[in-house]
């Protein structure tokens, strides 16, 4: 499902930001430079970004399912997709707890 797709899309860029980030905040703090702290920020704008999508994607779905029975293969991606999501979220904030 496209909808689907173009929403999951959405969310994965704004993790790969919060990545990206968090290798720059281990980077600063192994090294000890205090623009670590601004990077961690940064990192976890971008997780409360992703988990606004999130949310969006969840209310839509719901929405969605009022008209429209989701497929048996879209029923599994979508499911894949909340455990991955969750999985990403909570490596992020466990890495960045440090």
């Amino acid at each position: 499902m496209k909808i689907l797709d173009k929403m999951m899309d959405h969310i994965c860029d704004e993790l790969e930001g919060a990545w990206e980030y968090t290798e720059k905040y281990l980077e600063n703090k192994a090294k000890g430079d205090q623009r670590y702290s601004k990077y961690r920020e940064m990192a976890m704008d971008e997780i409360n970004h992703a988990e606004i999508l999130y949310s969006f994607a969840v209310e839509d779905i719901n929405k969605l399912g009022r008209v429209y029975t989701l497929s048996g293969e879209e029923e599994e991606k979508w499911e894949h997709t909340k455990k991955r999501f969750a999985e990403k979220v909570a490596m992020l904030k466990h890495t960045l707890a440090n």
